[in-house]
């Protein structure tokens, strides 16, 4: 037997009729007892899914627990029961001396989900004419669409995705749809989903892409959704499987706080299972909504071996990093160049840093590939630079000790992870326990040593 689990003052729309003296305890001489937490339900003539409750004693104080996660407070209150189901109703009474409970049954033999035409039930899942529900999908074009920031702030301050930075992830082709009629939730993943990189162990064939991981995952289609509405807060959407998720899984059974919600554009949020002090954030649009969004403007490659002198490749810097090319501001030593590359390590998490991607794909076959790399940084530190794209990613460190002069750092890269790569990746100061955000490092002359 199925059971409504939308936990929302919306759905249980009470309504109190006055015959309640909830105040009318003073001067009590003993205890209630059980019979006293006694009560009767009718039929409303409106629907028979809307239930008419009735204490026994008026005299006390009144709250009703209706088991499809509303309650009330009253002699006489509403019930409203939008599924088919049976469900637990539960009347606590007090006084000043004690309380008592008493408990029923009630069974409603038809969904009824007329009882759910409000605005936010109806954005969520077009409403009781949308016979088939209502897709989402993630709103890929804009930028901002996904990120990170604080669990006690209220944006994505660490890092925000630009349009369609995530391509080929698992993130943009998942589509999430809500019915109205039995609450159902599908979410068809087309195949791939983007996964934290904590969890990659929990998903079979998972693969580094992009900083996180993808990995190949068929959702289960016999889920429903449920949303948990307290005083004061966001609603909240959750699922009864704990496998069942929007955007990047971040954790089983997650509850995503609706920020914004309106017929064309969604905005929710949710804290980090394994890390609570981390929020995520998506933007979804109805599948096939011109949000408006343009695409980007194709990346400039670079091409090794790359002097920042002459080249100027489309940079990107991801958890709150930053990246420019600016004058040389030592020209010195090892570099005389006039322009190299600028990375500000970001505060957003150690692994925060900058990628370009390359026309020319550098191959790991049968004989290892070393980069060199000219690096300046104003401290010791730990360099990690990553070839990924295509196959995945393969990260090499490199612990630098000369501070404060141009140094040549070379990342050799093994043969383990043979295919085409055709992105790299920097991140200064990869250092888990203790990055040092704001920290300003120099990069110039990479190249592949023959």
């Amino acid at each position: 037997m199925k059971k409504l689990n939308v936990y929302m003052m919306l759905f249980a729309m009470l309504f109190f009729f006055g015959a309640c003296s909830d105040d009318d305890d003073n001067g009590a001489t003993n205890p209630p007892t059980e019979e006293d937490a006694g009560f009767t339900f009718s039929v409303s003539d409106q629907s028979p899914n809307i239930l008419i409750f009735t204490a026994n004693n008026e005299n006390l104080l009144h709250r009703w627990d209706f088991g499809n996660g509303s309650s009330a407070e009253g002699a006489e209150v509403e019930g409203r029961f939008p599924s088919a189901g049976t469900y637990t109703v539960t009347l606590t009474v007090n006084n000043a001396l004690g309380s008592a409970s008493s408990s029923q049954e009630v069974v409603i033999a038809e969904d009824d989900f007329t009882l759910l035409d409000e605005e936010l039930v109806n954005f969520l899942t077009g409403g009781p004419s949308a016979t088939e529900g209502k897709t989402w999908v993630i709103d890929s074009l804009n930028a901002g669409h996904f990120g990170v920031g604080p669990a006690d702030g209220d944006s994505p301050e660490f890092f925000a995705a630009g349009s369609l930075e995530k391509p080929n992830t698992g993130l943009y082709n998942s589509e999430y749809t809500f019915t109205l009629d039995g609450l159902r939730f599908n979410q068809n993943t087309n195949g791939t989903v983007y996964i934290h990189n904590s969890y990659a162990e929990e998903f079979a064939g998972s693969f580094e892409n992009l900083f996180d991981f993808s990995a190949p995952f068929e959702a289960d289609q016999s889920v429903n959704w449920s949303l948990l509405i307290e005083d004061g807060e966001n609603p909240k959407i959750t699922f009864n499987n704990s496998k069942s998720w929007i955007g990047l899984f971040v954790g089983d059974d997650r509850e995503y706080e609706i920020l914004e919600i309106e017929e064309n554009r969604m905005v929710i949020r949710t804290i980090q299972e394994n890390n609570e002090d981390l929020a995520w954030y998506h933007t979804l649009i109805p599948a096939g909504f011109d949000s408006g969004g343009a695409e980007p403007e194709p990346a400039t490659l670079a091409t090794l071996p790359l002097n920042f002198d002459d080249q100027t490749p489309t940079l990107t810097s991801f958890e709150g990093n930053a990246a420019e090319i600016i004058d040389n501001p030592d020209k010195s030593g090892l570099n005389t160049s006039n322009r190299v590359l600028q990375i500000t390590k970001g505060g957003g998490a150690f692994f925060a840093g900058t990628f370009f991607d390359l026309e020319n794909p550098i191959t790991l076959s049968e004989t290892e590939v070393t980069l060199s790399i000219l690096i300046w940084t104003p401290k010791e530190v730990t360099f990690r630079v990553v070839l990924e794209g295509g196959v995945g990613a393969v990260p090499v460190d490199s612990e630098i000790t000369a501070t404060e002069e141009w140094t040549e750092v070379t990342f050799t890269y093994s043969t383990e992870e043979a295919g085409e790569r055709t992105r790299l990746t920097i991140i200064p100061d990869f250092d888990e326990d203790d990055f040092e955000p704001g920290v300003e490092y120099f990069v110039d002359q990479i190249r592949v040593v023959d």
